[in-house]
């Protein structure tokens, strides 16, 4: 039988906003992916440390995960055969978690039919192993393989994957900055930063223009959508500095100035992967040598 396969993800919008109650909105990204198989070709990178951490934290999770089967099988030689960048902003470790829930959880169908939420939760849980904090958006994505849109309150909701209502004529990009970046390193540094009240003012300014820019996506408004996403990658460049690397901030410079294109954080940030969106990709094509993929919108 084939292994099942857990695609990457891309945080369309909500990076950092999520800690502080605004929007996210992610989808799946297959142009990356991931797999487990057992290969006799020595010892997984994560997996042992996972099995030690899982042990810890099982008290916590919904769903009883099959230990014993784990431990034998990474005995065995079982490995996460992935191409998804690692610490890239594209989901790596949300798609590894899925792989090991899909396979060792019970009960993954009885939790999706009484509550998202737990499986939600329970993603989150493991992920953290990664992140210190998780809020399982990245496993949920993998997992499920469509659209997911979190709100406060409300948790996640499933989107169909033909109900995003992609206005015409703009497409979104990304930038490989040929870096790594930290993502629990980046949550405390901007936890820090959130304890700053003018900080915090513009932030939560910012990130309405996430919200806003997600509500235009939905609803096909393109100059909305346009807008909002110079609003996010405005406050981003100015105040997130550490966040971006130098040459990914003169594209952000560049966007800005001209207006044919804007990039904000795809994820975490510090490195990996950056979104742009452009109405013209052909025009801006002299900009972005680094491209390394454009996404019909």
């Amino acid at each position: 039988m084939a292994k099942p396969i857990f695609t990457s993800k891309l945080l369309l919008f909500g990076e950092y906003g999520i800690l502080k109650g605004f929007d996210a909105l992610a989808i799946p990204f297959p142009k990356y992916t991931g797999k487990l198989e057992i290969r006799n070709e020595g010892t997984d990178r994560w997996l042992p440390g996972l099995l030690e951490y899982i042990k810890t934290v099982r008290h916590k999770l919904n769903s009883k995960f099959d230990l014993i089967k784990l431990e034998h099988e990474i005995k065995s030689g079982l490995k996460f055969i992935s191409n998804i960048p690692f610490n890239a902003g594209l989901g790596s470790s949300g798609a590894l978690i899925a792989a090991l829930f899909h396979r060792y959880s019970a009960g993954t169908r009885k939790y999706l039919e009484i509550e998202l939420k737990l499986l939600n939760h329970d993603l989150g849980i493991l992920e953290s192993y990664f992140h210190k904090k998780s809020s399982g958006i990245d496993p949920l994505v993998s997992f499920l393989n469509v659209p997911v849109l979190f709100t406060k309150g409300e948790g996640p909701k499933l989107l169909d994957k033909n109900i995003l209502n992609y206005p015409n004529g703009y497409k979104f990009f990304l930038i490989n900055s040929n870096s790594l970046g930290n993502t629990a390193d980046l949550v405390t540094l901007l936890k820090g930063y959130l304890e700053n009240s003018i900080f915090l003012s513009r932030f939560r300014e910012a990130y309405q223009h996430s919200n806003n820019a997600i509500s235009y996506m939905l609803s096909g408004d393109k100059k909305g959508l346009f807008d909002s996403f110079r609003g996010i990658s405005e406050f981003q460049f100015k105040n997130m500095k550490q966040y971006i690397p130098s040459n990914v901030r003169e594209l952000f410079k560049t966007g800005l100035e001209h207006g044919h294109f804007y990039i904000k954080l795809c994820g975490s940030g510090g490195g990996g992967h950056y979104l742009g969106i452009t109405g013209n990709v052909e025009h801006i094509k002299k900009y972005l040598d680094s491209c390394i993929e454009i996404i019909d919108i």
